[in-house]
């Protein structure tokens, strides 16, 4: 036989297979074989949870073999995923096992600061926080970052028990609240969700939607199609690579250019006239007498917002303009995304506006493919409600709170107003941190009292951005706890027991949220999905307005509910109008006000604009210190474990600077030094720095690598996106 490559290894195969099996037939083999067959009769299960990776909150299902966790999966059924999986949910299982954890409770012993801590057992931290409490309850306060559900909940009826109005939230998502455009221009107080999966054409003004708002995953799947996405972001980010079309504007003139597409749309007769009639208010020159009293905005976007001027303001060219008015006007349905993106400057109300009169001229309010009023699940309340102060810093300084209960929220890190937080936080009589891992903020802490891992802990969550969906999810442990750390629900309710707070009588937090999940039952609408044939079928049946009980007694939906993770109602979709504008109009009065003195980001003397923005894989700066997650930033980087200085080639050029070379940026604010990396995906003019790197305390591999923005920005309130103006310089090695 002709040894060809082919016949030598089909040769050696066999050879190998034939070798294989007679060793099976010795002592080794035999234990080999035995090995496979325990294997074969081991237990196998699935359990659901949710990951907390991010604001998607997706479900997951967690593959077991007799009780050790082997992978994880996106479940097939939750509405938000539907089996899609992230690498912050594939990471999860490596999150739990950080070496850097905190597992047990730890009391400062040193100055604060100094990072000096002793072990002590939780009745003493528990008895400590107690006393600090009873002695001034109105002057307790819980800051919180990024959550919802029960949680949130339960932290405003324990403050409203104490007495309390302080609730503070740090954060830059709030989907439970309408933005400030949609109160002032709609009179909402509910958020609202923009049907994405029914829409032709999304102009997005810098909603990163498959990086970091809402839910990647989601918009991902739904935007898959025939949708038109056009992304206005002066970055060229993965969001804008999946465009139809990709605008660059310069910072802070995304209302300049929403008016000006508007001057196109009235221009052309590409506008809702109809809709304008019917529910605009203040779009023409209202009139009395004496003549016009009011400018209207009609008159004001034809006069004052053409192409050649927004050309000149933003640096897109008219041509563009053009291009974008007739994609968006062009008979949709369409819709109009403001929810984030446009905070670059103090105006950011005037931008935001702007933005969303181009929602009321295509007559997007109430209409399929465009917004819709986010109906909550019916579940049980706790108490009244207790709205989140989202400017913390006033009464912290103020010097209101005396114990401060720090939960998902490092302001050290995250916020520009770095100085502020430390002289605030510094006036505290007690700091208590519920942190898994020691970063800044909980380096100052009096206490740390160590929460669970997600998979470790009930959880549950309200998905308020699935347009046309009422969704409720819930997820049990489904591994235990890895140290002595506790639940921070269980340790509030704990501290509701000793204070004797009658409102919060639960033996603990699962009962809390069987009595929630009561309502749901209640309500007698909705369902518990539990396969894909049957939930397609059931969808439609419900969308034509039938309803049939999956459940004779509660017993029997709690223990699906905890087997599932899912309840939804798709009966709880589209509104009125008259919902959508409880006040009876769209009106773009306050626009008016806020465009007499529309803010555009000044030229600097030369200096070059800072820009910060959050990748998908760090989630804030809360994954700086995963491994699989930090090697995910050498794609859009270039390399891993580190976040660049992205500059353009012109600009580097005038600076002889290249790709790796350490360069130096001051601002007003302080300074940093960071590597460079070229590219055309950022202006000439613009200086872009990754937002969730550069920790200064965060564990062993998230500690002292990369830059954090936030050090050089301008301070604008609680918001973590900002802008500065700084000055660029090569730091000469050696």
């Amino acid at each position: 036989m002709k040894l060809s490559r082919r016949n030598f290894m089909l040769t050696t195969a066999t050879g190998l297979g034939a070798w294989g099996l007679q060793a099976c037939r010795g002592r080794g083999g035999a234990e080999a074989i035995k090995a496979v067959e325990q294997w074969k009769n081991q237990l196998k299960q699935t359990r659901f949870a949710l990951c907390d990776g991010c604001a998607a909150r997706c479900g997951l299902n967690c593959e077991f073999v007799d009780d050790r966790l082997v992978g994880i999966r996106g479940a097939a059924l939750h509405p938000v995923n539907q089996g899609a999986i992230c690498p912050k949910g594939l990471d999860l299982k490596h999150q739990r096992l950080d070496e850097d954890r905190l597992r047990v409770p730890l009391r400062r012993k040193g100055p604060r600061g100094s990072g000096e801590f002793e072990e002590v057992s939780w009745e003493s931290a528990l008895t400590q926080v107690t006393l600090a409490i009873q002695s001034s309850p109105q002057a307790t306060s819980l800051l919180g970052g990024q959550y919802r559900g029960s949680t949130d909940d339960l932290f405003q009826t324990f403050l409203q028990a104490l007495g309390s109005p302080h609730y503070l939230r740090l954060r830059c998502l709030q989907p439970e609240l309408p933005g400030e455009h949609l109160r002032r221009m709609q009179g909402l107080d509910s958020p609202v969700a923009y049907d994405l999966a029914g829409a032709k054409v999304v102009l997005s003004f810098g909603c990163n939607l498959f990086e970091g708002w809402q839910s990647p995953l989601y918009q991902a799947r739904v935007l898959a199609g025939d949708t038109d996405l056009i992304q206005i972001d002066p970055r060229y980010s993965l969001t804008a690579s999946k465009a139809r079309v990709w605008a660059a504007p310069h910072p802070g003139t995304d209302g300049i250019l929403a008016l000006g597409l508007a001057n196109i749309l009235l221009r052309e007769g590409l506008y809702d006239a109809g809709f304008a009639h019917r529910w605009i208010k203040g779009f023409e020159a209202d009139q009395t007498d004496r003549g016009p009293v009011q400018k209207g905005f009609k008159n004001l976007v034809l006069q004052g917002y053409g192409p050649e001027r927004v050309e000149a303001l933003t640096g897109i060219p008219a041509r563009r303009l053009y291009q974008i008015a007739h994609l968006f006007g062009g008979g949709g349905p369409s819709v109009a995304l403001a929810e984030r993106g446009p905070g670059y400057g103090q105006r950011d109300a005037y931008s935001k506006m702007a933005i969303h009169s181009l929602n009321a001229l295509v007559g997007s309010p109430g209409r399929v493919g465009g917004m819709t009023l986010q109906a909550r699940p019916p579940l049980t309340p706790l108490g009244p409600a207790l709205r989140a102060d989202n400017d913390p810093l006033s009464a912290l300084e103020a010097g209101e709170i005396k114990t401060l209960l720090l939960y998902r929220s490092n302001p050290l890190y995250s916020s520009a107003a770095r100085t502020r937080w430390a002289a605030a936080l510094d006036k505290l009589d007690l700091l208590v941190s519920f942190a898994t891992q020691m970063d800044e903020t909980s380096r100052q802490a009096d206490l740390i009292l160590p929460d669970l891992h997600s998979l470790e802990r009930w959880q549950d969550d309200v998905t308020l951005h699935q347009a046309g969906v009422s969704l409720y999810s819930l997820s049990s442990p489904v591994v235990e706890p890895w140290g002595r750390g506790r639940a921070s629900e269980e340790v509030v309710l704990e501290l509701a027991r000793r204070l004797n707070l009658h409102s919060l009588a639960f033996p603990d937090y699962p009962s809390l949220l069987r009595l929630r999940a009561e309502g749901l039952f209640q309500a007698r609408r909705g369902r518990i999905p539990q396969a894909r044939e049957d939930s397609e079928i059931q969808q439609l049946l419900m969308k034509q307005g039938y309803w049939q009980a999956q459940y004779d007694d509660f017993a029997s939906f709690w223990t699906a509910l905890q087997a599932q993770g899912v309840w939804l109602d798709e009966q709880a979709s589209y509104r009125g109008r008259a919902h959508l504008m409880p006040q009876g109009n769209f009106d773009l009065r306050p626009l008016l006000q806020e465009a007499k003195q529309p803010w555009v980001a000044p030229l600097h003397r030369g200096g070059l604009l800072l820009v910060s923005f959050k990748p998908f894989a760090l989630s804030g700066g809360r994954n700086a210190n995963q491994s699989r997650l930090l090697e995910s930033l050498a794609g859009p980087f270039g390399t891993a474990w580190e976040g660049p200085i992205l500059l353009n080639p012109t600009t580097a050029k005038a600076r002889d600077l290249r790709t790796g070379d350490l360069a130096r940026l001051v601002s007003s604010r302080g300074e940093l030094v960071g590597p460079v990396k070229l590219t055309e995906a950022v202006g000439p003019a613009l200086i872009f720095l990754p937002f969730g790197l550069g920790h200064e305390f965060f564990g062993k591999r998230g500690s002292g690598r990369g830059v954090n923005p936030n050090h050089l920005l301008a301070d604008f309130g609680p918001n973590l996106v900002g802008h500065s103006y700084v000055e660029l310089s090569k730091v000469e090695a050696g």
